[in-house]
């Protein structure tokens, strides 16, 4: 699971919860993960790698 241990108990406790991940040096997405009709939904969104200034 990408889901760390506290976003996994959040899920749980509100139904849902936001963080962000990383795919090593190759991609960052930001993750929603949620709970809807008694299923569990994820939307990943990626964002730059670079840091802009």
């Amino acid at each position: 699971s990408i889901t760390p241990e506290r976003n996994q108990q959040e899920l749980q406790e509100v139904g849902g919860t936001d963080f962000g991940f990383a795919f090593g040096d190759k991609a960052r997405f930001r993750v929603a993960v949620f709970k809807q009709r008694g299923d569990i939904g994820m939307v990943l969104r990626q964002i730059p790698n670079l840091f802009l200034t």
